[in-house]
């Protein structure tokens, strides 16, 4: 057994070493720009998504969400740059170059209570709410919701609406960007 055992170990030491070797070579050729890239198995839906904010997007109608003009002042600062609705009835609309997805950064928040969202794309109503209250106490949470997916490739309206809101809002809602692949 110790013979076989030896035999074996040796062979996989000259295949890794064989493999190490070709490995760097390729890595080498492709920092080159010598290796072809090959061309994808699939389509990749988010390769051409866009991260938009209120500074890089014109296409936006606000009734009542105000824009959170504060500069972002590092990359752990990640409520800036939103929109902020404190009000029932507060909307906010979005006029989207042609996409197939959409999805909403939003934050949830531990001081409550806070207003919740309604969402349309189109027109439609969206199945679910967007919920500004956090149900944990270590701090407030930076959430990613897909609103639509699979859709066809032509402009989209996409319409938020303050529709549920207590009388004293301790932390209004903050919008922070809308992604769109």
């Amino acid at each position: 057994h110790q013979v076989v055992a030896e035999g074996i170990l040796a062979a996989l030491g000259q295949w890794e070493k064989g493999y190490i070797a070709h490995q760097a070579d390729n890595a080498f050729k492709a920092s080159a720009g010598l290796l072809p890239m090959p061309e994808p198995l699939t389509n990749n839906r988010y390769e051409h998504s866009q991260w938009l904010q209120n500074h890089n997007f014109e296409g936006i109608v606000t009734q009542c969400f105000e824009m959170d003009t504060h500069p972002k002042l590092d990359v752990k600062d990640i409520f800036s740059r939103g929109f902020v609705g404190k009000h029932l009835g507060d909307k906010i609309q979005f006029q989207l170059p042609p996409c197939k997805s959409i999805a909403i950064q939003y934050r949830r928040t531990i001081h409550q209570p806070a207003p919740a969202v309604s969402v349309w794309v189109d027109g439609e109503a969206w199945q679910g709410l967007l919920d500004g209250n956090f149900d944990e106490t270590w701090g407030d949470a930076l959430v990613l919701t897909t609103i639509a997916m699979a859709l066809s490739d032509t402009s989209h309206s996409l319409e938020l609406e303050i529709t549920a809101c207590p009388e004293v809002v301790a932390t209004p809602f903050y919008l922070v960007s809308v992604i769109m692949s």
